[in-house]
């Protein structure tokens, strides 16, 4: 399978590629990182306003009653919204620091694991002994990956647990 398939399936380019090999992430996969940090924080700073509102706010009036009914939201306004927050600015922080990316090499599979029985799929992809999750949706076909990756030992480059990127080892 030619490494350009790969790139289009990772959405990523060959600069990324480089500074993989490198240890580093690649200008796209910063951009990417940045945008998740920036999609935790608002998320965090909108359930922050809206819970502290209820719980706070809206706790205060005369009318309010008992100290339950404004306690809990808050509780949760903090705990929650402060979750978010707090994983957007170590994505953040995390991509400024350019954390390092290693490799591992041979032959990958692609395969969806269940996550609790609601909560949905996520896509994976084993390399040996090592199974690590791909930065990309279901919606980008899991098909389309089987399809692409033949029997042939691949690089996997991964940063935590997550595969970043993806060419055949030969190259």
């Amino acid at each position: 399978m030619s490494t350009d398939r790969l790139l289009e399936l990772m959405k990523i380019g060959p600069e990324d590629l480089a500074a993989n090999r490198a240890g580093r992430l690649g200008p796209h996969q910063r951009t990417n990182q940045r945008h998740q940090g920036y999609g935790f924080l608002a998320v965090g700073l909108v359930l922050d306003y809206l819970l502290l509102k209820w719980g706070f706010i809206d706790g205060l009036r005369e009318d309010a009653g008992a100290v339950a009914n404004w306690l809990a939201p808050l509780v949760l306004g903090i705990l929650v919204g402060g979750f978010f927050t707090a994983v957007g600015v170590v994505m953040l922080m995390s991509g400024r620091k350019n954390l390092g990316v290693t490799s591992v090499t041979g032959p990958v599979t692609v395969f969806v694991q269940r996550i609790g029985p609601h909560q949905g799929s996520q896509l994976k992809l084993r390399v040996g002994d090592h199974v690590f999750g791909l930065p990309i949706s279901l919606r980008s076909k899991l098909s389309r990956y089987r399809d692409a990756l033949t029997d042939q030992p691949y690089t996997v480059y991964v940063r935590g647990r997550t595969a970043v990127g993806i060419e055949p080892a030969s190259s």
